[in-house]
């Protein structure tokens, strides 16, 4: 079962699964004249949501946060066909803040 803000993080998404999303109107006007600074801010919302979801797994499930550090890895070993699986960042240290979010 999802957390309350987990699922409302999802909720506020799903319309826009799979998509990219960018958070450009967040910065100042002057950084968003900076290409390689908006590609910072552009991200896969389906790659998001997978890393939120198992963060909240883990920690329904009481794993440890570097328990991360091993699943990833054998995720994209698994799922090779996966584009999702593939391009999951997820290590302890952004697992924790989203823990924290």
């Amino acid at each position: 079962m999802l957390t309350s803000s987990g699922s409302d993080v999802l909720k506020e998404n799903n319309n826009n699964n799979g998509s990219t999303s960018n958070l450009n109107h967040l910065s100042s006007p002057s950084a968003n004249k900076d290409k390689e600074e908006q590609s910072f801010f552009t991200f896969n919302l389906a790659i998001l949501k997978a890393e939120i979801l198992w963060t909240l797994d883990l920690i329904e499930t009481d794993f440890s946060m570097n328990s991360v550090n091993k699943s990833i890895p054998l995720f994209q070993e698994m799922f090779t066909d996966s584009e999702i699986a593939k391009n999951m960042k997820l290590g302890s240290t952004k697992a924790s803040y989203i823990h924290l979010a």
